[in-house]
């Protein structure tokens, strides 16, 4: 009974103080479920995400499911994902509620408060997410294919305008042909 109550309030930190989508919670499972929690080895968190971003719905939500299911069952799933997200739910209840008993438009210093935090938060996210990069560049590409894989797949995205979906296939595709050269 223990381990659910750790899911849920796991999940629920990380939910809380996670700015900047499912990618900016990524350092914060790291070091929740790996250095801290011991629930899973960094292969296994790797291959939890990789799961995750191919998975329809959102990363966070994805993998909150898949690692509640493997730590604790089905319980464990439901409970980490209802964990992750109920920062959100309270968050958009409690300023919903407040934004109908205070205009921010009405008053110059909430506003300034308003814009002052957004302005505050978006940084702390752009770093959250580029941490995230970092360590599924650290669990990804280790060797020769997968820094080919890799590169190719930067320029691709970065030179052209093709659909990410194209990419992630061409990438797979590559990957396989770049693998049976590389034996």
């Amino acid at each position: 009974m223990m381990v659910f109550w750790e899911i849920y309030y796991s999940f629920f930190k990380i939910g809380l103080v996670s700015f900047g989508g499912g990618y900016a919670m990524i350092p914060l499972m790291k070091m929740e479920f790996i250095d801290q929690q011991s629930w899973l080895n960094s292969q296994e968190f790797f291959d939890i995400m990789a799961v995750s971003e191919i998975t329809p719905g959102p990363v966070s939500i994805n993998i909150a499911t898949f690692t509640g299911f493997k730590v604790g069952g089905f319980w464990g799933a439901v409970l980490a994902t209802l964990g992750v997200v109920s920062p959100s739910i309270i968050i958009l209840l409690l300023v919903y509620f407040f934004s109908r008993k205070l205009s921010f438009k009405k008053n110059p210093l909430l506003d300034r408060w308003g814009k002052a935090l957004l302005q505050g938060i978006r940084p702390a996210a752009i770093t959250l997410v580029a941490l995230a990069a970092l360590y599924l560049g650290e669990g990804t590409v280790t060797d020769l294919p997968g820094v080919i894989v890799f590169a190719a797949s930067l320029a691709l995205a970065l030179a052209t305008r093709l659909n990410p979906v194209l990419i992630i296939v061409l990438a797979g595709t590559g990957s396989l042909v770049v693998e049976t050269f590389y034996q």
